[in-house]
């Protein structure tokens, strides 16, 4: 079964090329590339992917904030990726919810910090 993965971006050239590296591999199914505007969340919407990834260059923070936001709170089990333009990162949001146990909160916490 092939991952759905929505990609959007803030500047052409990266969604480009995340875009040719997308389509290249066999298990992932690519939905877009599109542009990150007002039409982003209704896309995240109609299209329903497994894994949304976010091309940006850091140009328009904020709105890539609010969208990342709004969909974490609609779709808690939908991860965001968030891809950089200008740093060698990529930053992974989830919102997902975890058994209230002390044991995971600790391991959740050495896992993040290791």
């Amino acid at each position: 079964m092939k991952t759905r993965v929505l990609l959007l971006y803030t500047r052409h050239l990266l969604g480009e090329s995340l875009e040719k590296l997308l389509r290249d591999q066999r298990d992932i199914h690519l939905l877009g590339p599109w542009v990150l505007d007002a039409q982003a969340f209704s896309r995240v919407t109609s299209q329903q992917p497994d894994l949304v990834l976010i091309a940006e260059d850091e140009a328009v923070p904020e709105q890539v904030a609010r969208l990342t936001a709004q969909i974490l709170e609609a779709y808690p089990n939908l991860p965001v990726i968030h891809s950089t333009l200008t740093r060698n990162v990529v930053r992974i949001y989830t919102s997902q919810e975890l058994p209230a146990r002390s044991a995971d909160l600790i391991e959740a916490i050495r896992a993040l910090t290791a």
